[in-house]
């Protein structure tokens, strides 16, 4: 690299070694490159807006996501506001072409009560509820209590759910809890992330009518440039 330089350049330049991060690392706040993509993101998240996100494979949405959280969290402290982050990725729910709504639910409820508390067994004295309105009561009664302030929803891989019999049902679900942020108090305390890998963010639901279910324009991450 030193002999391709002019030569004015070559004398002070320095390579500095280090440790390189393998692909799939934790995310580490000193290695992170800032995006153009950073500056809407946050907009969206001083306002407690939904954000979805997508990308293409391997192209870093998973580490642009833990970063916003990061940014949010020191936010958070510097406000003296309690603070939750529930992720959920989506892939390790173990989900199949066969799985059911009541399964799903099932999944989603003990991998957040991992993260914030609530007892996951205390989605069942909601009798013959469908699923969908049962994970509703759950988060109502177990864990927005728990929250405090605020409480991130951080759904990574949602793409996960695409071309699902319930994927459909799942959208309703969270356009349900957005629309209902501005209703009562106790659900503007929740602020969902999806991640993905595919756009746009919409599901069918019929011929002509699509949905998105959280509202607002995704972000799309797109390759890194020369300059970043």
């Amino acid at each position: 690299v030193l002999a391709l330089l002019p030569e004015s350049l070559r004398s002070p330049v320095r390579a500095r070694r280090g440790p390189l991060l393998p692909p799939g690392s934790p995310y580490a706040p000193s290695y992170y490159i800032q995006r153009e993509a950073d500056r809407r993101a946050w907009s969206y998240a001083e306002v407690n807006a939904p954000i979805w996100i997508h990308s293409g494979w391997r192209m870093g949405a998973s580490w642009f996501t833990t970063h916003l959280l990061h940014r949010m969290s020191n936010a958070a402290k510097l406000n003296e506001r309690t603070f939750t982050v529930i992720p959920v990725d989506l892939h390790t729910l173990g989900l199949t072409p066969e799985s059911s709504g009541d399964e799903f639910v099932t999944q989603m409820a003990f991998t957040i009560a991992r993260h914030v508390g609530g007892d996951p067994e205390r989605m069942r004295p909601a009798g013959q509820l469908l699923w969908s309105l049962r994970l509703t009561y759950w988060m109502e009664t177990e864990v927005l209590p728990r929250a405090g302030d605020g409480a991130v929803l951080a759904l990574d891989h949602f793409e996960a759910l695409a071309g699902h019999p319930i994927e459909r049902d799942v959208c309703h679900v969270l356009r349900r809890w957005v629309d209902q942020r501005s209703l009562l108090p106790l659900w503007s305390r929740l602020q969902p992330i999806i991640v993905s890998t595919f756009s746009p963010a919409t599901t069918t639901l019929g011929q002509s009518v699509h949905i998105s279910p959280i509202a607002t324009p995704a972000i799309q991450l797109e390759d890194f440039t020369s300059g970043e």
